[in-house]
């Protein structure tokens, strides 16, 4: 769902390097962090939060809850979920138990 959306999102920039990068590092405490980065319009900084709650979207169409249930998987298995965003695009950052 995350690369899906990233997809998406770059599918409707103007930009002429369109991107989706998955990069999967060390994080603290025995976790592992993944991040879906997107060359896309990004996310206002206003929504970085509000992208992962049910039925609110950035998009000009749809309402979907795919971030929300991303979160709560990852959540649940004892992972954060968060978005940032840069002059570039967007960036969702997942952490998770490395085992």
């Amino acid at each position: 769902n995350i690369v899906r959306n990233a997809i998406e999102s770059i599918a409707s920039a103007d930009a002429v390097n369109r991107r989706v990068v998955l990069t999967a590092l060390p994080a603290d405490n025995g976790m592992v962090e993944v991040r879906v980065t997107d060359s896309g319009p990004g996310i206002p900084v206003d929504d970085l939060d509000r992208v992962f709650t049910p039925f609110h979207t950035t998009k000009s169409d749809g309402v979907v809850i795919g971030l929300a249930l991303s979160r709560s998987i990852v959540e649940a298995y004892g992972g954060r979920a968060w978005a940032s965003t840069t002059p570039d695009g967007a960036i969702i950052h997942l952490t998770m138990p490395a085992a």
